[in-house]
């Protein structure tokens, strides 16, 4: 058996939108520094030798002279054994139809201050732009995965479908198993530095909401979960200590929806929650 640190092999600089979380999360609104990178690292045997990664590289910020492949992962082969992590703190909207809209129709929705350029693609037709303030700090980099076969679109949905199995409430899980089919296209928001100065997160937002106005669809957010088309919180995947207000919304007997607002660390409106119940005493929405 081998021990071995990897971190002097590799150097991230952007991480793409299948890296699912950075090593040391910039935190943004909403969002808790997280630290969970050895559970996402996916490695592939091979007959011989194992190589056990210890990950002490310094991955920190979204500093981008890029090194990564053009399919986003990061490959570091060692005899017989080939390791790829995955990094990266997402939100994303899944949508409904297949054409995006332009770059010049988004840039409408951005606040003062910001702007939205082309990556790759062309400005009708893109597949990756980029969010920053008018000062260079970037916000955030967004990228177009239409659902295809074989490809990272599809994929992630895939993933999708089997991460909400057995997740609460039940109801929610069940109307997300068959809202999944309609997706077409996952707009992947990589939250960068940028974000929480000078109201990077408003841009964030408005880009959102103008993609789901244009395209329809939900939004999902790592470490958080599944909001409906209102953008009420539907499914609970939190995995950190998320507190305070937050807008809830359950599926009545009818398999309307309503919303509501409650305290994430009130462990008896948790409860209500995870049974598909309104808790007694919140604000209805």
């Amino acid at each position: 058996m081998l021990r071995g640190n990897i971190g002097t092999l590799v150097s991230i600089v952007r991480v793409k939108e299948n890296l699912l979380r950075f090593l040391e999360a910039d935190s943004a609104p909403r969002i808790s520094p997280q630290a969970l990178a050895l559970p996402l690292i996916e490695v592939k045997p091979h007959d011989g030798i194992t190589v056990i990664p210890q990950l002490a590289c310094n991955l920190v910020g979204d500093s981008r002279e890029t090194l990564i492949p053009a399919e986003g992962m990061v490959e570091y082969a060692a005899p017989q054994r080939e390791i790829r992590v995955r990094m990266g703190y997402y939100v994303r909207v899944l949508a409904l139809k297949t054409d995006p809209p332009s770059l010049e129709e988004l840039r409408i929705s951005l606040p003062e201050g910001q702007e939205l350029q082309l990556e790759t693609g062309e400005e009708t037709e893109w597949s990756q732009s980029i969010l920053r303030h008018k000062t260079g700090e970037e916000i955030a980099l967004i990228e177009r995965n239409p659902v295809l076969p074989g490809e990272l679109g599809e994929e992630e949905l895939n993933e999708f479908i089997e991460d909400v199995k057995g997740e609460k409430p039940d109801s929610a899980a069940k109307w997300l198993g068959q809202f999944f089919p309609r997706v077409k296209t996952i707009y992947a928001f990589q939250l960068l530095s940028g974000t929480d100065i000078k109201n990077g997160w408003d841009g964030v937002s408005s880009l959102q909401g103008c993609i789901r106005q244009k395209m329809g669809g939900i939004l999902q957010a790592d470490l958080e979960g599944f909001s409906n088309e209102h953008g009420h919180q539907i499914l609970w995947q939190f995995i950190s200590d998320h507190d305070g207000p937050w807008e809830m919304t359950v599926l009545d007997a009818e398999g309307k929806w309503i919303a509501f607002e409650m305290d994430l660390r009130n462990p008896t409106r948790k409860q209500a929650f995870l049974d598909g119940r309104v808790p007694e005493g919140v604000k209805r929405l």
